[in-house]
């Protein structure tokens, strides 16, 4: 199997609009596709041209993996990084929320959800009120917060009893 084979293989299925092959032909020239680049290089560098064709598949699809591994960690990597804000922001959400769930003035409360149904901004909290008679049932309600945008300021409250 010549090299040439091999990149066409690579340059069928890829999908950016680009030619890897230019990449083989001359790989200092401005094609403007790095991850072509890249991949030309990667075949080319290791090419075995007295290697078995099968040979040769196997060690193009170990190299070829071996990058899709290292592009998968990267872009995991910025998913957490992406994602650590978010959590932070909605960990001190809970608490400025449990803190005006506290300070709220509320009838007598029977129990409340033990979470936070989440909506963007707005954050609320099923709750079941005791009965002000014995021989009438409880009252199912709801508190909510609003924050303000980006932060963990409570700006608004309200409770629902419906």
């Amino acid at each position: 199997m010549k090299l040439k084979e091999l990149v066409e293989i690579a340059n069928k299925v890829y999908g950016d609009g680009w030619n890897v092959a230019q990449y083989l032909e001359n790989p200092d020239g401005g094609h403007g596709d790095d991850l072509a680049k890249f991949i030309a290089i990667e075949l080319s560098e290791t090419f075995e041209s007295d290697a078995s064709d099968q040979d040769q598949l196997d060690e193009a699809y170990k190299v070829m993996n071996t990058a899709r591994h290292s592009l998968n960690a990267v872009c995991h990597a910025f998913q957490r990084a992406i994602q650590k804000p978010i959590e932070e922001l909605s960990k001190k959400r809970e608490l400025s929320a449990e803190k005006a769930f506290s300070e709220a003035d509320l009838p007598p409360v029977a129990s409340s959800g033990s979470g936070w149904e989440q909506d963007g901004e707005y954050w609320s909290r099923r709750l079941l009120l005791e009965s002000e008679e014995e021989d009438q049932p409880s009252r199912k309600g709801n508190f909510g917060v609003q924050f303000e945008k980006g932060t963990d300021k409570v700006i608004d409250s309200w409770t629902d009893f419906g």
